[in-house]
């Protein structure tokens, strides 16, 4: 009973004023936890708007269509350029995927690190990424964060988007991008 009467507060406190509080939030498949996203920026009719401090809150001044133009985290491009229908005047928010694959690179360690992270950390064996849709994102095998063999990419629809191949020792063999063998692999 007290969250539904803060949650209602806020609601009227931001009806009163005329503005609509937009927040963001980002679910992390590596922690399964939910945290907020402090900075974002969306578009309305080529504005661009953008937090002005750290609190997480955009206030928007009216209703329409708002565009994803970007978010301080680690999301799938996928989920940039999501469209936003705000038609009142209330809090609205929306909670994006962060990736849990992501190239990476260690400038601190000796000796410097480049490979690929899986949750913060250096991959390890059969590791798969998935986009926010549920299909597959990147797939392949790791040795202390260095690709053996294939790497796949997949597109947002599921298809193959390229391969990479790589030694046992993990250094890049060849390339091959399924848009050369098959042109319709991108719809």
């Amino acid at each position: 009973m007290k969250y539904a009467l803060i949650i209602l507060l806020s609601t009227l406190n931001a009806s009163a004023m005329g503005q609509i509080k937009f927040k963001l939030y980002a679910y992390s498949p590596c922690s399964e936890k939910v945290t907020k996203i402090e900075s974002f920026g969306l578009k309305k009719n080529g504005l661009t708007l953008a937090i002005a401090d750290t609190s997480g809150v955009l206030l928007l001044k009216d209703t329409g269509r708002y565009t994803l133009l970007y978010a301080m985290e680690k999301i799938d491009s996928t989920q940039l350029r999501r469209e936003y229908y705000v038609s009142a005047v209330e809090c609205f928010s929306d909670t994006l995927k962060l990736i849990s694959i992501d190239a990476c690179l260690e400038p601190t360690s000796h000796p410097n690190f480049i490979g690929y992270c899986c949750c913060e950390k250096k991959c390890q064996g059969t590791q798969i990424d998935f986009y926010e849709n549920g299909n597959k994102r990147i797939e392949g095998f790791f040795k202390e964060g260095i690709p053996i063999g294939q790497l796949k990419f997949y597109y947002p629809n599921g298809k193959l988007k390229m391969i990479k191949d790589y030694s046992k020792k993990g250094r890049l063999k060849n390339i091959k991008y399924a848009d050369h063998l098959n042109p319709e692999a991108r719809f």
